[in-house]
């Protein structure tokens, strides 16, 4: 039976430890068992190469630094899965929804079977958050001073009505807005299908704009503790889970490898998800899509620069010639290296050449095994004709033998006296 009181510095747990080596108590190992049959999927980055190719570098990270998100959501956190699943088990959010005007929040959880127990107030301190800030919520949507949900989404897709079921990311004009949402989908909320625009990313990105200071500390752990508590649909917040625990100082992820793969939202991501299309014949140039429709070349810097209110949307813009544009990013080139995947964890940069390659490959193969066949068949149509031949001159040569042995018989009848 595991045990601990636990303390904001941390109390070892007690107990006998499962295969992975975590010490659970009897509801947190229902909650595991839960947890491992949904399996584990990866944050997504910003991508400094993506954004430098993008022309849109230095817009997407001001507005991740207006609301101090750089070091959370900035560059890769990679993911653990037993650091990931031992949090998750082991995560308690109580929310006070009694008291709306002060309330009194607090969260536990386990690291390196350490417990941890503390206020949501030195939650903040640990995690270098604002002790305050925004939250939106469906019961103070309406109270939040200069945030209108609908007039936002009309300024940056140009649409009357916003509604989270059926609000999608490719109606935002702005390609800074667009793979802002995607960073935000992918990190602070993240979640398997990131097509569409959820109300509190919505609320964040007008955050961003208006750098404004939103609760960081109570959005990070909602949605964790949301995670933890659904029973299917793939986990995506392992990255999360690794800052906090470099927050607390600890190096509990270091006993395993990171999960491999892409952990960053690249050029072969953003025309996966039709954001961009390559343009035949142009290795600097990328057309922008809106909702599946050709709009603005990019880079184009004086087109996507959000300071700008009037490139917040693109009416009716005709695609253009290509030109070229001279990068104006050059914020994160120092950091650029550090921000790369480990070596382990190359990704592929055009699904399309793969997989025309492994199709060439195959029609390749195929024609070998049918030449392969033809021969094989030819060799056996020539061994039944020598077997035929055998047969033939076994036949001959029986006879033979049956004329001699008459002639033996003749010659030397065996009831011949001796």
């Amino acid at each position: 039976m595991a045990s601990s009181s636990g303390t904001s510095c941390g109390k070892l747990k007690t107990g006998r430890p499962n295969e992975r080596g975590i010490i659970l108590n009897v509801h947190e190992k229902a909650t595991y068992k839960t947890l491992l049959n949904r399996g584990i999927a990866l944050n997504r980055y910003p991508d400094p190469h993506a954004l430098k190719a993008l022309g849109i570098r230095n817009n997407v990270m001001s507005l991740i630094r207006n609301i101090g998100w750089i070091e959370l959501i900035g560059q890769p956190h990679y993911t653990f899965t037993t650091l990931t699943l031992e949090f998750l088990s082991t995560l308690y959010f109580v929310q006070d929804k009694a008291n709306a005007r002060n309330p009194e929040y607090s969260v536990s959880f386990c690291l390196g079977n350490m417990q941890y127990n503390m206020s949501l107030i030195e939650f903040y301190h640990r995690m270098g958050f604002p002790s305050t800030g925004l939250i939106h919520t469906s019961r103070n949507k309406h109270r939040l001073v200069n945030y209108d949900q609908q007039e936002f989404w009309s300024q940056i897709t140009g649409r009357d009505h916003y509604d989270s079921r059926t609000a999608k990311a490719s109606m935002i004009h702005n390609p800074v807005f667009r793979y802002v949402h995607r960073v935000i989908a992918c990190t602070i909320f993240g979640r398997p299908e990131t097509a569409t625009v959820r109300t509190d990313e919505l609320f964040i990105i007008w955050a961003m704009v208006t750098k404004s200071v939103v609760n960081t500390g109570y959005y990070l752990l909602r949605h964790l503790a949301s995670v933890a508590a659904a029973s299917k649909g793939k986990i995506v917040v392992g990255g999360l889970i690794s800052f906090i625990s470099w927050k607390m100082g600890g190096h509990f992820a270091t006993q395993e490898g990171g999960l491999d793969g892409n952990y960053l939202i690249d050029l072969a991501f953003c025309q996966n998800i039709h954001m961009i299309r390559a343009i035949e014949g142009s290795t600097k140039n990328f057309q922008y899509l809106i909702f599946g429709e050709d709009s603005i070349l990019l880079p184009n810097p004086s087109r996507t620069d959000t300071t700008n209110v009037d490139n917040w949307l693109y009416h009716s813009a005709p695609p253009q010639e290509p030109q070229e544009h001279h990068a104006q990013d050059e914020e994160m080139g120092d950091n650029q290296e550090e921000q790369q995947p480990a070596e382990g964890m190359k990704y592929l940069t055009d699904w399309r050449h793969i997989l025309e390659t492994k199709i060439d490959k195959a029609n390749d193969e195929a024609a070998v095994i049918k030449q392969m066949l033809a021969s094989t068949n030819a060799d056996v149509a020539e061994l039944k004709q020598m077997l035929g031949s055998k047969n033939g001159e076994v036949a001959e040569l029986k006879q033979m033998l049956l004329t001699i042995i008459d002639g033996w018989a003749i010659k030397y009848p065996l009831d011949a006296p001796l």
